[in-house]
């Protein structure tokens, strides 16, 4: 059996024979030897645990030749350079058990101290990159850390060299379900790639429908899987992320095969779940005689989408910095398993999980599922919206696919079904099936001005069961404080946090990683007249002019890098002069700005004019409408007043149309619109990054 050897450059000389249980009995090659060169053990491992010095509570130790850890093939290799070390931990030293990097730290108790011992080993380069025996998931070349923990009653005097000797003696290395059964409190070591299956559960489609779709993934970054003893017959087996790490998720969904359009039946389950009349849809989609071709393409776009917006649920709940729960948590009873959990705490012993989270009729014996991050995802409400644009100008979903095009957006998941004209305005260069983000943001923001004059007229024929939404949305590959701190800024405007709370979420950190920002807002049709129409009378421009001003005052604060922007929208005299004197005279105002800032001042004030000019103009229409209904309720759609009516909102609503303001499409413009009937919208953010994820909500209200 091989032993440690422990020693310092003083002369002591310790050699310590495992228990013949211990993960260093069965897996520990030949002997290790291990060196502490910056201190005298001797003279330390004599003290009391009580005793030691807490700046000398960390020794790091090397190993003077390369072991090899494993069975059979070389699995890991201990050696080179600082291989390791023992900590001791007493009441308040948390931090020191990485309390802020992992989630639901270890506590230390008032009358007990911890001796940790860690081993750093190398994944052998000739090993598969797939999980595997004393791989846990790591990739070939990849760095672990294999770490036990053993408390000790401070009451007992136990010296650190006693302590070492157990710790060691005792030290676990979880390669198979038999080494659970250790006496060790705790044992821990990160995890680099985990495999899991995700089922969407009735992921909500925006108008209420649902698709049952089963998925499976895996998921690549900095963990940590740790086995603690409940009592004498169960173990805990928990993952934890490392906060603020990045990691990769890879998503694949499965679709069923029982089809009578196309391959799977990922189009006939989307229109059961946004049509009013399935079942016409689906007969006039085979009517149409969908080429293979155009039906492979889309499946690919329902699936693409699917599986984005699946990733980014999980991201969302992976990223949350406020939880402490563990990505997965199970307790087992070693003597209960059957062949089947053997073989699924086997599995995720080696960094493959999809067995033992496997949803199942019956539970695994011995097998006790916690809270995971696939229980909040089954709690937490998650949508994928599928975006008609031209649906009132189509009625039927299936019309608007075969004479259009399904697209989704790559940030977002989000699905796009639009006329073929709208989709070639969007379409990204780089793929046939995603929609260029700057260029959607202004086709969506342009679409949500435009179908609220719709649904607030009346005027549109038997309009689908779908809620009207404002849509905004960014993606950053990287994402410094100042970017993450613009994203804030639009939940803040919104009303859902505030500056103090936006602060402490920014507090201490620089780098967020990459990515990813969604805000929405809703309207029904009640709501969506109240857009244009106060007590019955068109909203003047000035009202819609101070909207747009509000919402430059929200998302420009003081203190920013262009807050001299702020001007125009917190002084009434500055924007009546610059109405006055128009924008090519915008320098005698501002005689002290640059170049730069004049461009920026005359953008400002030119998309806040056109847009309270637009929306005024549709008002005025809308009022017209409106008492043209006060006085015929039920018009003949053939009706000359009506037609004229219906043509003067048409005539409107064409001056927006290929007139829309790239600006529009940022969150100014979603927060313009709701500045005018705010807070009665209901409204939605969505920020996921490595450093930090929310997901705000505010369900509307209405005024008195």
């Amino acid at each position: 059996m091989a032993t440690l050897e422990i020693s310092d450059k003083l002369g002591l000389n310790l050699s310590i024979t495992p228990d013949p249980a211990s993960g260093l009995a069965q897996y520990l090659r030949r002997d290790l030897k291990v060196l502490f060169t910056s201190v005298d053990l001797a003279k330390f491992g004599m003290m009391t645990l009580d005793a030691v010095p807490l700046d000398e509570a960390q020794l790091g130790f090397t190993v003077s030749e390369p072991v090899v850890i494993g069975i059979g093939k070389a699995d890991l290799t201990i050696g080179g350079g600082l291989a390791g070390h023992v900590s001791v931990l007493r009441e308040g030293d948390n931090d020191a058990l990485e309390k802020d990097l992992y989630g639901d730290p270890i506590q230390v108790g008032k009358d007990e101290a911890l001796v940790a011992l860690g081993l750093t080993a190398n994944v052998s380069a000739d090993a598969s990159a797939a999980v595997g025996d004393l791989k846990f998931g790591f990739q070939a070349g990849s760095q672990i850390e294999l770490t036990n923990v053993k408390p000790f009653a401070r009451a007992q005097k136990t010296t650190l060299l006693d302590a070492l000797k157990q710790t060691a003696s005792e030290f676990a290395i979880a390669g198979d379900v038999a080494d659970l059964s250790s006496e060790l409190a705790l044992f821990t070591n990160p995890l680099a790639s985990v495999a899991l299956p995700v089922k969407s559960e009735q992921i909500k489609v925006t108008a209420g429908g649902s698709l049952a779709l089963a998925a499976s993934g895996s998921f690549t970054g900095e963990y940590q899987i740790r086995a603690t003893k409940k009592d004498a017959a169960t173990v805990r087996l928990g993952v934890y992320r490392k906060k603020g790490s990045e990691f990769e998720l890879s998503i694949d969904v499965k679709a069923g095969v029982a089809a009578s359009l196309g391959k799977t039946d990922l189009i006939e389950k989307l229109l059961v779940a946004i049509s009013a009349n399935p079942k016409a849809d689906q007969d006039q989609l085979r009517a149409a005689g969908l080429g293979d071709d155009l039906i492979d393409a889309i499946e690919s776009a329902i699936k693409a989408g699917v599986q984005r917006k699946l990733e980014l649920t999980l991201r969302e709940e992976l990223s949350a910095a406020d939880t402490e729960d563990a990505a997965f948590s199970f307790d087992i009873n070693i003597a209960e398993l059957d062949a089947e959990a053997d073989r699924a705490v086997h599995c995720a012993l080696d960094g493959d999980f999809s067995l033992i989270a496997a949803e199942r009729v019956s539970p695994l014996p011995g097998v006790t599922p916690g809270r995971t991050i696939l229980t909040r995802l089954k709690e937490s409400p998650h949508a994928l919206s599928v975006n008609l644009l031209g649906i009132f100008n189509y009625i039927s979903v299936s019309r608007l696919i075969v004479e259009g095009k399904v697209l989704y957006e790559e940030s977002t998941g989000d699905l796009l079904i639009t006329d073929k004209a709208t989709a070639t305005s969007v379409q990204a260069s780089i793929s046939n099936l995603a929609a260029a983000p700057d260029k959607l943001r202004t086709v969506y923001a342009e679409s949500a001005m435009i179908t609220a004059a719709y649904r607030g007229s009346k005027m549109a024929i038997g309009p689908p069961a779908l809620t009207s939404a404002h849509v905004s949305f960014e993606a950053h590959a990287r994402t410094n404080r100042q970017t993450m701190k613009h994203n804030l800024d639009v939940p803040e405007a919104l009303g859902l946090l505030s500056s103090s709370q936006k602060n402490a979420l920014l507090d201490g950190l620089d780098d967020f990683g990459r990515s990813t920002s969604y805000v929405e807002t809703r309207y029904d049709d009640a709501l969506a007249k109240r857009l244009f129409l106060r007590d019955g009378k068109a909203r003047t421009q000035a009202e819609y002019e101070d909207a747009g001003r509000n919402a430059l005052r929200l998302l420009v604060q003081p203190g920013d890098d262009d807050d001299y922007r702020r001007g125009p929208a917190v002084d009434q005299g500055t924007w009546d002069r610059m109405k006055d004197l128009g924008q090519f005279n915008f320098r005698q105002i501002f005689r002290s700005a640059s170049a730069l800032q004049l461009a920026s001042l005359v953008s400002d004030y030119t998309v806040i004019l056109w847009w309270a000019q637009s929306m005024a103009r549709m008002a005025t229409v809308l009022e017209e409408i409106e008492r043209f209904y006060a006085a015929t309720p039920n018009p003949n759609p053939r009706d000359n007043r009506f037609t004229a009516l219906r043509d003067k909102l048409a005539d409107a609503i064409k001056k927006v149309v290929g007139n829309t303001r790239d600006q529009f499409g940022d969150p100014w413009g979603l927060i313009a619109m709701d500045q005018v009937t705010f807070p009665e919208a209901a409204a939605r953010v969505l920020i996921t990054s490595a450093a930090l994820s929310r997901n705000w909500r505010r369900s509307g209200s209405r005024r008195a």
